[in-house]
């Protein structure tokens, strides 16, 4: 376990680091996380959420604040049977391939 204390300042912000694959409607789309926060805005960094989570640096609050979009989504994320999510599993095949697909759908719908 990482007892790391020193977090670089950061902030869940509106904007896009999403990736272009990532499910209709998934945070990333409307979320990131910018760094470097007392840089001009412009000169400023920033990171996907979801690999936001994955770093050390990154505060346990800013990545509850990650969560909490997450958990929201997923309690109102569009079905399966819905016509934009159907859409995006065909896109996600016929980019990765069926089995890579898979994998990267079941990111967002561990039930597909």
């Amino acid at each position: 376990m990482n007892t790391q204390t020193n977090y670089i300042p950061a902030a869940v912000v509106s904007g896009s680091m999403g990736c272009a694959f990532d499910a209709p409607g998934y945070p990333s789309y409307n979320y990131e996380v910018e760094t470097d926060l007392t840089r001009k805005k412009e000169n400023r960094g920033c990171m996907n959420i979801d690999y936001a989570l994955t770093q050390d640096y990154i505060s346990p609050s800013i990545k509850s604040k990650i969560n909490k979009l997450i958990a929201a989504w997923n309690t109102s994320k569009a079905p399966l049977s819905a016509a934009v999510t159907k859409k995006w599993i065909k896109e996600c095949v016929a980019y990765f391939g069926e089995h890579k697909a898979d994998i990267h759908i079941r990111k967002f719908y561990p039930e597909y």
